[in-house]
């Protein structure tokens, strides 16, 4: 990019620039909008995700019209800029369509990833480095506070430090101790704790005869880590203290090599290179964690508002793949991306987008094959089978979950797969004798393997809990002409998600019972039609696929009755409900 071309930037405070050159962008508000079109560039953001990122969990009334003014100005600004029209309206939301290059943060990855190619030369590596960290002009996003804007603005700071800590490794190697000993010094006073940081200057320190001065780096670092965080120096810090006390003074001198044979320091290198990695057990704890707070938040957040954030973790970790591991950390990352696949693919479905959720759930597997751990794979194929059966293609659903059952036999997922897999698939399928068969075996499964908590989550790792075993049997035995196991079932889930408050499979069950009580001796239309007009109630804000099927069923099964005035307000709310978009905020139900 020219040096005086217009950017957006991020990475400080958030401005429309070129040079010295300056186009007001407007108040924080507006610039937390720009930054997050700007964060997305070419990618769709919706006005639901806006409303989310700028107010969370306290949107005024009058929210969507405050976005639509903020959209106007920042449209004049960038338009006054040069960039033409480059916001522009899709449905239901906005999308920058900008070359990524006239973003800083994509400036800077890019130029980040192409110093990590080994191909280069160090030198030119080193080169690449230094411009994509002067890209850097401060704390990103500054003067902006936020939920997104905390979240984010840690992934970027991540992603500082791994270019920080490159640079110091190659320039090291190229350029020799001096050369980086103060350029590293001023990085570490920036990132105290980088222990990876703190390790090249030690090192830089000790090859240059400076081994006091390297000590004293070690015990500042290893009294920061043990005050701050409670805990002791990794490995590499530990290894780098030992050569100080080993080598200390002489580590300056040379040695010579027999011919034919390497240098010391080519062989030196070489292990450090081997020995680098680009994540350490803090940012796979943080990556663990950002994995089970959204599988967890799939539960409750509207999907279309999750996706985004689901999405910048999963680019995240594509760019550590991209990287150097120690093979436990790459597996560790491998989990991670499986888990962040597969949940894009179940929010897909949420959206009733088949064929991008389909795309999501084989990349899952894909991921977790090549890793190789039954209880992964068994997990991903339960997602496959969840979005088959949804989309109609049974006979799919139940060899994905037959097949995940083969893998980890007495796995975490046998509970899921054998009931909201197999039991499902074969109901649809008709086989009465099979179904009977999935579900003794799942709630002896239960038993055997007992959930951690009283209501798991629908894209659980652990153990699926009792309440959704009875609930997803119910729906089989639904399926296969038994509404009469129907009641017995859904009466104690019922109380678990009502308590929990969980909205999918409070409508959910209470549609299942609702069929159940038009069909034999006890049939009755009204509690029928009162338990169905409940449960799309309870999901009155959301549009979520399984309930919408699941309302058609019930008003298919109520077909003889079409003329009864309860069936026919049911039908009404039904209609309303596929006509009316659904809330920015809530309760995202839950998959049973």
């Amino acid at each position: 990019m020219g040096a005086t071309e217009v950017e957006i930037r991020l990475l400080g405070p958030v401005e429309v620039a070129a040079g010295e050159a300056r186009w007001p962008v407007g108040p924080p508000q507006r610039q937390l909008v720009l930054a997050i079109f700007a964060a997305q560039v070419g990618r769709q953001v919706s006005v639901d995700t806006l409303v989310d990122r700028i107010w969370e969990d306290r949107p005024p009334p009058a929210a969507r019209r405050a976005v639509q003014a903020h959209v106007t100005r920042l449209r004049q600004t960038l338009s006054g800029a040069g960039f033409g029209a480059a916001l522009t309206g899709r449905s239901g939301g906005y999308l920058l369509d900008l070359e990524p290059l006239r973003v800083d943060l994509y400036r800077f990855r890019q130029v980040a990833a192409q110093a990590r190619d080994d191909h280069r030369g160090g030198a030119e590596r080193v080169a690449l480095l230094e411009s994509a960290l002067r890209c850097w002009q401060g704390q990103p996003l500054s003067g902006l506070d936020g939920s997104w804007v905390d979240t984010t603005r840690e992934v970027w700071r991540r992603e500082r430090v791994d270019a920080m800590v490159a640079w110091a490794e190659t320039a090291f190697a190229v350029h020799g101790a001096e050369r980086v000993i103060a350029p590293v010094a001023a990085l570490v006073a920036e990132e105290p704790l980088c222990e990876p940081l703190v390790a090249v200057q030690i090192r830089a320190l000790t090859a240059a005869g400076r081994a006091a001065e390297a000590l004293e780096c070690y015990a500042g670092i290893r009294t920061r880590l043990a005050e701050q965080l409670g805990t002791d120096p990794a490995r590499e810090l530990q290894e780098a203290h030992l050569a100080v006390l080993r080598d200390g003074a002489g580590s300056r001198r040379a040695v010579s090599s027999p011919a034919g044979l390497e240098p010391q320091r080519a062989i030196w290198l070489r292990r450090q290179r081997i020995a680098t990695s680009n994540v350490d057990e803090a940012k796979l704890r943080y990556l663990d964690e950002a994995v089970r707070q959204a599988v967890a938040d799939s539960e409750r957040r509207p999907p279309a508002a999750l996706v985004p954030h689901v999405r910048d973790l999963r680019d995240h970790v594509d760019q550590l793949l991209g990287g150097r591991q120690h093979p436990p950390q790459r597996a560790r990352l491998f989990t991670v991306a499986t888990y962040l696949s597969g949940l894009l693919g179940a929010l897909a479905l949420d959206l009733s987008a088949f064929p991008t959720a389909r795309g999501y759930a084989a990349e899952a597997f894909d991921l977790t094959d090549a890793l190789g751990e039954p209880d992964v794979q068994a997990w991903a194929r339960g997602v496959q089978s969840l979005i088959a059966y949804y989309a109609g293609d049974f006979h799919d659903a139940l060899a994905y979950a037959q097949d995940g059952r083969r893998r980890a036999p007495r796995g975490q997922q046998s509970v899921r797969l054998t009931i909201n897999g197999e039991a499902r698939a074969l109901a649809r399928l008709g086989d009465r004798y099979g179904v009977e068969a999935a579900v003794d075996h799942a709630l002896t499964l239960v038993e055997e393997l007992p959930p951690q908590t009283d209501v798991s989550v629908s894209l659980a790792t652990a153990p699926y809990c009792r309440a959704r075993t009875a609930a997803n049997a119910a729906t089989a035995f639904l399926c296969v002409g038994a509404p009469e196991k129907v009641a017995g079932l859904v009466a104690d889930a019922l109380t678990v998600f009502d308590r929990a408050e969980l909205r999918g499979p409070q409508a959910l069950s209470r549609l299942d019972l609702a069929t159940a009580t038009l069909h034999g001796r006890g049939r009755d239309v009204e509690r029928a039609c009162h338990l169905a007009a409940e449960a799309l109630a309870v999901t009155v804000d959301q549009r979520f696929w399984s309930v919408h099927q699941r309302a058609n069923q019930f008003l298919a099964a109520a077909r003889p009755w079409a003329g009864h005035a309860r069936v026919r307000q049911v039908a009404a709310l039904v209609a309303e409900r596929d006509r009316r978009p659904p809330k920015p905020a809530g309760h995202l139900p839950s998959r049973p």
